[in-house]
């Protein structure tokens, strides 16, 4: 009966997410077309980095390893852009312990500064069936506290140079530092609200206002390093 409940709950996660994969279509099918090569840029870019953390959610790992690379990579690739500099073995130095705790403290400032926005019926709906995927999220979906340490070392692993690869696939190709930056900030911040089961209302305010959040994250970039 455990085993057959179980089924159900995997069945019904995955009814959500297509159902959220659908709505999502949706709304990016009635945005306009990227116009400028800035915009194309960035367009590509999301999908590559989108597509790559696809593959790692689908292969039932953890979305606190992804997160927590997503952060990794995103702050050191940004680190430099935002006038770090390398230490004395010409290595980007350590952000502190509490970086992302800081950079989350921001976010929220943001959010309670920034005007509310009308959302569309289609945001709406969307951000239901999000947060009822939320809700069906299991514990090990989310989280890796119940890993052996050798598993979690290899998933680490891993994830980390499926993302690293991408990033440096991406630059290879000429992409701008600036649109891969964004583009892994905006996943570490919708991978984060899903794994800390934060209302859907919230991710999709700080996506409409992600220019003005971002450009305030960069200010306090290099106290990080401090």
């Amino acid at each position: 009966m455990q085993k057959r409940n179980e089924e159900m709950e995997i069945t019904d996660s995955e009814l959500l997410i297509k159902e959220a994969t659908k709505l999502s279509k949706e709304i990016k099918g009635a945005e306009p077309c990227p116009i400028t090569k800035k915009e194309k840029e960035a367009a590509i870019v999301m999908t590559s980095i989108e597509k790559v953390l696809h593959n790692l959610i689908m292969e039932k790992i953890p979305c606190k390893i992804i997160v927590l690379s997503l952060f990794h990579f995103w702050i050191t690739l940004e680190a430099p852009m935002r006038g770090v500099k390398n230490d004395s073995s010409d290595n980007l130095p350590p952000y502190k312990e509490g970086a992302i705790l800081e950079i989350i403290e921001i976010i929220v400032k943001m959010l309670k500064k920034l005007p509310q926005y009308n959302e569309t019926k289609s945001k709406k709906d969307l951000g239901k069936v999000i947060n009822s995927l939320k809700s069906k999220m299991s514990a090990d979906e989310l989280d890796n506290v119940n890993l052996p340490l050798d598993e979690l070392i290899a998933k680490t692993t891993r994830v980390n140079e499926k993302i690293y690869g991408n990033i440096c696939e991406l630059l290879k190709k000429s992409f701008h530092p600036v649109i891969i930056a964004n583009v892994l900030f905006g996943n570490w911040v919708r991978l984060s609200t899903i794994g800390n089961n934060v209302p859907e209302e919230s991710y999709q305010k700080i996506e409409y206002y992600f220019i003005e959040i971002i450009e305030e994250v960069r200010k306090h970039i290099p106290n990080l390093f401090k």
